[in-house]
């Protein structure tokens, strides 16, 4: 099981500080209503940043353990939110200038096929990580992040009812980034219920259940 670390501290941040070693567990997040025993139980690393490590936590009443997430990371992705953010706001960028409406599978396929790339993609496309990428790895990441604005969207129907999945509509309602870091401080209490990257429901692990809104 995983809970949020709540947390300014970037990545880099994390890692340089070792911030793993200085969390505070005051009240186990599993029975919060109980006076639990919970102790430190060692952590597990992450692949990017390279170093980082995450904070598992047993909690003996109930003889499980949780790991806590900072907030800076992404769930169930490699690396970090804003990197996920980076990537999806640049092709999503790159869609619309091309003259789409939706993000979709088929509107980034046929952005990324076009001849005046460059053009539609603007600075961008300097970077090259995104355009060089494997459509398979960019199609994982376009797929979370539409399953999370539209489960934030279902849950918070009057901040965020009736726009479409994309960053760039959720930046306007936010008035400004990074979007994917603020939701999950938003939707704190439903984050179990929420699409990785942002939420820390395992349940959505599969393209096909991380489609589908929420009741």
């Amino acid at each position: 099981m995983q809970f949020r670390y709540p947390t300014e501290l970037s990545a880099g941040e994390y890692v340089r500080t070792e911030a793993w070693k200085f969390i505070v567990v005051v009240r186990c997040p599993i029975h919060p209503d109980s006076d639990c025993r919970i102790t430190r139980h060692g952590t597990y690393p992450r692949k990017i940043p390279d170093g980082a490590k995450i904070l598992r936590i047993l909690c003996h009443t109930g003889n499980i353990t949780f790991s806590l997430l900072p907030d800076c990371f992404s769930s169930r992705l490699p690396g970090t939110l804003a990197d996920v953010e980076s990537v999806v706001l640049m092709v999503e960028t790159a869609v619309r200038n091309s003259g789409h409406d939706e993000l979709t599978m088929k509107t980034v396929k046929e952005t990324l096929a076009s001849p005046d790339l460059a053009a539609v993609a603007g600075e961008s496309v300097a970077d090259g990580r995104v355009f060089e990428a494997d459509l398979r790895w960019l199609k994982r990441r376009i797929e979370h992040v539409i399953a999370v604005l539209s489960a934030v969207a279902g849950f918070f129907p009057e901040t965020f009812g009736n726009c479409p999945p994309t960053l760039a509509t959720f930046r306007s309602i936010l008035e400004g980034g990074p979007v994917l870091i603020r939701l999950r401080a938003i939707a704190e209490l439903r984050i179990h219920e929420i699409p990785a990257p942002v939420g820390l429901n395992p349940r959505f692990s599969r393209p096909q259940d991380m489609a589908r809104r929420p009741p």
